[in-house]
């Protein structure tokens, strides 16, 4: 399950919950922080999880920081 917030922390607003092999598609934040839990149960071996990001502002640049626990 991958679930998507507008904020920089885990009680920020849902943007999006996703499950299943269904890619979905662009999530927008209203700010410059979103948090992705992604949650597995193990149940099925697949070769991983990908996330890409944009940025209105170029200039802004950004980066993108996973965090395991």
């Amino acid at each position: 399950m991958l679930q998507i917030r507008d904020g920089g922390s885990d009680s920020a607003a849902v943007l999006g919950r996703y499950c299943g092999a269904q890619v979905p598609g662009p999530v927008t934040s209203t700010g410059n922080l979103m948090f992705a839990r992604f949650v597995t149960d193990g149940s099925v071996q697949n070769l991983g999880f990908e996330a890409a990001y944009t940025s209105e502002d170029a200039s802004c640049g950004g980066r993108l920081t996973a965090l395991t626990g």
